[in-house]
């Protein structure tokens, strides 16, 4: 948990003029893509490579350690819970931290 706090105070840094709720909107949307990655059968290392090429590695490493924790689901309606729960949990967080 001390992990997703501090990525997702990095990320909250960069924009300091957006507010809290736009803020954490954009972080929530990486976080999903990263559990939709997750949750289609992405491996770690595929996931890091496109992180890494973007230049977000040192924000994002945290998020995707978390979306790695949680396990791979085999129907589509278990994934669409992970995703959403996922998301949901970061925006959380992301909104308390603020």
């Amino acid at each position: 948990m001390k992990t997703l706090l501090l990525a997702t105070a990095l990320l909250l840094s960069a924009n300091v003029s957006a507010s809290t709720y736009e803020q954490c909107k954009g972080v929530t949307t990486v976080a999903e893509s990263v559990m939709k990655a997750r949750q289609s059968g992405a491996s770690l290392d595929q996931v890091m490579e496109v992180v890494i090429a973007q230049g977000m590695e040192s924000d994002m490493t945290p998020i995707i350690m978390l979306a790695y924790d949680v396990p791979r689901y085999g129907t589509e309606s278990y994934r669409s819970g992970a995703i959403n729960d996922f998301k949901s949990k970061i925006l959380k967080v992301c909104m308390e931290i603020k």
